[in-house]
């Protein structure tokens, strides 16, 4: 039988299976769960998860494959460089906040379109084709190749503004006005001719579109927001990534929705999120959207004395079956078929393990990689019990943990900002503990007037945490409650509630902490 140390793991960045030698390998171990069928639907215009937790695996699937025989997938990625162009542009004076849900209209278009094959045309569609290439070709729009070409290094140039607005001019400015007044006046005029040059640009766009016809469906894929680029402030960040939220629902349900045989042959832009920044993007009614227009990736949602009936088992059992032979069907107790002590019980060691994780893929492929390092390490075929508890186990996975919360909270923070919330941690000191010994730990921090400058009173930072699955709070003794297990469709924006904050409320930091932030006691 094969051993573990011959187990083939998935790699940790799924961008690794955009590369061609590598194809064959993510479809051997994809899984397809619900969202893959949701993902087929017209009204699906956004992929929703946790770093981790799949998107990018599915987006790389899809564009890797001629999906159900008439899907045919493009990604774009958008990166620092695409949001400091758009932020520059800001400053120049060549656009507000409020023209940035248009702008990402033209960018994702050009995109969409760029993307098209001409092998995808079909009969009927080949002259509005050509007009759509024309019209890209004229601003070099498709001079670059297709993974690299970014719309947005493009977009901003003088040529452009001229054949769609326009040569500025300073007409109807007052010959009386002031410098400041004038200058003013000016970056209007500016800022008036760069929005009708987009809204122009859009509509000439459209009108090739509206005849357009293709062969099979065309997807075109969004990534790369989740993590806040850290040379960009938050503010001007948000402002910037919120719009591109709602500029993808507009394209799709506004403008793509309605081109004629959208049945046969349609266009569809799916936008890969976190689901903090799919809520906060100014989308009204996000709930609804998030059930009727997402795909959500929520792989906590499961009971842990059930888990063999759960998502991330049956995940998890498809990687490691991916690598039999022959007949033979592995499983996770073909290597994992003993039991764990903690805390006085005891656990299979998949139930263990998602106490030691926030159960989304990401986490058992770091937890396979560790154990299979150390089972190379022993010289050992396969893993036990002892090297899951060994201090080299925990120590690693603790920091591989930690790495990923402090990427989530990158989007929101700076890097000294987190690291000093990280130092406040370490001198909690405790893996349990009562509100009451938790503020004063706070009140007794030695930075604790920048401490609360940056993340607020004690209240306000219990629930940074809970958001971030550092820690859950216990409800009468005995209900754990952690954010991860329990967001659901119907309950997205599920937080801590205020009468919790009282002496005696317990909260536990999650065991995977323990190691690197010393919560002990």
């Amino acid at each position: 039988m094969i051993q573990f140390t011959d187990l083939e793991i998935p790699f940790d960045e799924a961008e690794n299976y955009l590369q061609a030698n590598n194809k064959s390998k993510l479809n051997k171990l994809f899984y397809k769960d619900e969202n893959f069928n949701k993902l087929l639907q017209d009204t699906t215009y956004f992929l929703v998860g946790d770093k981790g937790s799949g998107k990018t695996t599915y987006s790389a699937y899809f564009c890797n494959n001629m999906i159900e025989g008439n899907i045919r997938s493009k990604r774009y990625v958008v990166t620092v460089d695409d949001y400091n162009k758009i932020i520059q542009m800001k400053k120049e004076g060549k656009l507000n906040y409020s023209h940035y849900v248009t702008l990402w209209k033209a960018i994702i278009l050009i995109k969409l379109f760029a993307t098209i094959d001409d092998s995808e045309i079909s009969l009927w569609g080949g002259k509005a084709h050509k007009a759509i290439k024309d019209l890209l070709t004229m601003y070099n729009f498709t001079r670059f190749s297709i993974d690299e070409f970014s719309p947005v290094s493009l977009i901003d140039n003088e040529k452009f503004v001229k054949n769609f607005g326009g040569a500025l001019n300073v007409e109807g400015l007052s010959l009386n006005a002031s410098m400041e007044t004038e200058k003013e006046q000016q970056r209007g005029l500016t800022q008036h001719v760069f929005f009708d040059s987009w809204v122009y640009f859009i509509n000439t766009l459209l009108e090739g579109l509206s005849k357009l016809r293709l062969k099979n469906n065309h997807y075109l894929f969004i990534d790369g927001i989740d993590s806040r680029p850290t040379d960009i402030k938050f503010d001007d960040y948000k402002k910037c990534v919120y719009p591109l939220v709602r500029a993808v629902y507009e394209i799709n349900a506004e403008i793509l929705s309605k081109v004629k045989d959208r049945n046969k042959g349609r266009l569809q832009v799916i936008l890969l999120t976190r689901l903090d920044i799919f809520v906060n993007s100014g989308l009204g009614n996000p709930g609804s959207k998030l059930s009727d227009n997402a795909a959500f990736l929520n792989w906590g949602q499961l009971k842990e004395d059930c888990y063999d009936k759960s998502g991330i088992y049956a995940l998890v059992n498809n990687i490691i079956n991916s690598n039999s032979v022959g007949e033979e069907k592995l499983t996770w107790n073909n290597f994992f078929n003993f039991r764990i002590k903690r805390d006085g019980q005891e656990f299979d060691s998949f139930a263990y393990f998602l106490r030691t994780t926030t159960a989304r893929p990401r986490d058992f492929v770091k937890i396979l990689k560790i154990v299979q390092e150390q089972c190379i390490r022993q010289s050992a075929n396969n893993p036990t019990q002892d090297m899951v508890k060994s201090d080299l186990f925990m120590r690693s996975y603790s920091t591989y943990f930690t790495d990923s919360i402090r990427t989530m909270l990158s989007f929101y923070y700076d890097p000294q900002d987190i690291k000093l919330l990280f130092t406040f941690i370490r001198s909690v000191g405790a893996n349990k503990f009562n509100y009451k010994f938790f503020k004063t730990k706070f009140e007794q921090f030695i930075e604790n007037d920048k401490l609360k400058d940056i993340f607020g009173n004690c209240n306000d930072i219990l629930k940074i945490l809970f958001n971030a699955n550092m820690i859950c709070y216990i409800e009468s003794g005995l209900r754990f409650r952690w954010k991860y297990r329990e967001t659901t469709l119907a309950n997205y924006d599920f937080d801590m509630p205020e009468n919790i904050f009282i002496d005696g409320t317990m909260f536990r930091a999650h065991q995977a902490l323990e190691k690197e932030f010393g919560l002990y006691r």
